[in-house]
């Protein structure tokens, strides 16, 4: 419907905002806006010398058909735990690069993801979006004296980018007359 052949999917575009760790993925009229920040924090007892990455996925009534609330809700929660069984499950992410000092200090991340539009295979965008968005950013240097970590203001020293082992790139199909069709959208 789309002039596509059942095994080729859309063209993606990746842009990259001012801020790091703003990343927009666009596949077709589907678009994903991510956007990464982090503080330092306490780590988790359980874990102590790892930091600590959630994912976070909204959807406005614009990006989807649904309109109503709860069902909206209930697909970004979805999509958000869709988004961190690949990146967090797979170990893409490093969480022990995330520790400042071991159960004391670690950084947490936090990646939200924005339905700019959806037209079909959000999840796969959503993914990227947050991929990309988690490459770009780049949070404050720490400098350790006497014992103690401080922060270091970007001004005084450049950020430092996140330790990313591997890209796990999603690949959605669906079944339509009995034949197979990589990445699916509305039309």
């Amino acid at each position: 419907l789309d002039c596509r052949a059942f095994d080729e999917c859309r063209e993606f575009e990746v842009g990259f905002g001012a801020a790091f760790g703003e990343a927009e993925v666009r596949c077709g009229h589907t678009k994903a806006l991510a956007v990464v920040t982090a503080e330092v924090v306490k780590p988790d007892v359980a874990r102590p010398s790892e930091g600590q990455v959630s994912f976070h996925v909204e959807l406005g009534t614009a990006s989807s058909a649904a309109t109503d609330v709860t069902r909206l809700r209930a697909r970004a929660s979805a999509l958000a735990n869709h988004v961190e069984r690949i990146l967090a499950g797979s170990r893409a992410i490093d969480g022990e690069a995330l520790c400042i000092r071991s159960g004391e200090q670690v950084w947490s991340v936090r990646c939200e993801v924005h339905a700019l539009e959806d037209r079909g295979n959000f999840r796969d965008v959503a993914v990227l979006a947050a991929l990309a968005g988690l490459m770009h950013y780049r949070h404050s240097c720490v400098e350790f004296a006497d014992g103690e970590a401080t922060v270091i203001a970007p001004d005084l020293r450049p950020p430092v980018t996140m330790s990313v082992h591997h890209l796990p790139i999603p690949a959605s199909f669906a079944i339509l007359a009995g034949s197979f069709v990589l990445d699916p959208s509305v039309e």
